[in-house]
């Protein structure tokens, strides 16, 4: 009696683990790491081997970041349209694709062409395209999750998919530093390509039973207009708290590293360390926003909405004051500290974003915006 007791009440948990479809997960995962890896190892590269050697200066390699960045937002649009009309694994894998090409084709124009004009507008170039074809990754992730995940798990799914560009980001420093004193830059973006193409094809190859279902995303939302969109104040509003979240860690993102070995003049592997530690706090942020916002609203009797308001607000002043801080100390242990606190803060409003959003109904899928 006791064995059939306890398979009935494990019988629930098991089945959810079961629902979980992993394998999609989790070459939806890699694909998130393997993004987020090769976007933060040109950072590296610029603070490890390019600015510190001459190559190109800071105002060069600043533009080579921003091509990327600029790209990728413009593209997320038309990203979510190829998505809607050509499904998320013909999404993923243009994106797949797209990636180890221009992954392969940074290392090799550091091969090929000489330092100074030729470089920087082939860099400037080839960054701008990969921008382009990674547009489509977390909207086709979203839609890839929509399709396979039993609905009660697709926030913990999700969750996984974001988290790992969060360690994709954070084994930069060492991963990439480690394989570039060891092959240089270009070599070490050759073979990046090479492991994006091989994880594209396993996925190709994986999902190919969707291909053959003619697995589409049929939404039950109600589209509306683009207008409909603009009047909307809390839209207007939470897309420029997005815009101030995605200057300032973008801000780390590319130039944590530099600033601890070229401003500081910190040992390698201590900036490396430094920036690692970065990016582990804004991990930490983003998972425990949402956390503490429920824990509020119970401590309170608030409501959700209001302590999820509460936390965000906090959040972007705490991430104002503690960058102030660390930009008028010296001390390198306090400065770490300081902008890791920053990181943290500015990251508890990413956690909570589904909450904020219901608030407002958005229509999707983007292709039946008029």
């Amino acid at each position: 009696m006791k064995n059939e007791t306890d398979t009935k009440q494990s019988s629930p948990a098991a089945a959810s683990v079961r629902n979980m479809p992993w394998g999609i997960v989790g070459l939806l995962m890699a694909f998130s790491f393997v993004n987020y890896f090769n976007r933060t190892s040109m950072a590296e590269a610029g603070a490890g081997k390019i600015i510190p050697e001459g190559v190109l200066s800071e105002t060069q390699m600043g533009a080579i970041y921003s091509a990327l960045l600029v790209a990728y937002t413009v593209f997320m649009l038309p990203g979510g349209w190829l998505t809607d009309r050509r499904g998320p694994r013909m999404a993923l894998a243009i994106m797949g694709l797209g990636t180890a090409v221009f992954a392969a084709v940074t290392g090799a124009i550091g091969y090929i062409l000489i330092p100074a004009t030729g470089l920087f507008v082939g860099l400037l170039v080839t960054r701008a395209l990969m921008g382009i074809l990674t547009a489509p990754i977390y909207p086709a992730s979203g839609q890839m999750v929509s399709m396979e995940v039993p609905a009660s798990r697709r926030a913990e799914a999700n969750g996984l998919i974001i988290g790992t560009a969060l360690l994709g980001s954070a084994s930069a420093p060492f991963a990439f530093g480690y394989l570039m004193d060891q092959f240089n830059w270009p070599g070490t973006f050759v073979f990046l390509g090479g492991v994006t193409g091989a994880l594209t094809a396993v996925w190709i190859f994986a999902t190919r039973r969707l291909h053959a279902a003619g697995g589409t995303f049929t939404a039950t939302e109600e589209s509306g207009s683009w207008w409909d969109l603009l009047r909307n104040r809390k839209v207007l509003f939470l897309t420029a708290a997005y815009a101030f979240i995605g200057y300032y860690q973008n801000l780390f993102v590319y130039w944590s590293h530099h600033y601890f070995d070229n401003v500081m003049h910190l040992d390698k592997v201590t900036g490396r360390t430094y920036t690692t530690v970065l990016f582990i706090a804004t991990a930490a942020g983003m998972f425990s926003g949402g956390f503490l916002a429920d824990w509020l609203s119970r401590q309170t009797g608030s409501s959700l909405a209001r302590s999820r308001l509460l936390v965000a607000i906090s959040g972007l002043v705490g991430a104002a004051a503690f960058l102030s801080v660390g930009l008028t100390v010296s001390q390198p242990n306090t400065v770490v500290a300081s902008l890791a606190l920053a990181w943290l803060s500015s990251s508890l409003l990413v956690r909570i974003r589904p909450g904020a959003t219901t608030a407002f109904k958005v229509p999707w899928p983007m292709s039946g915006i008029k």
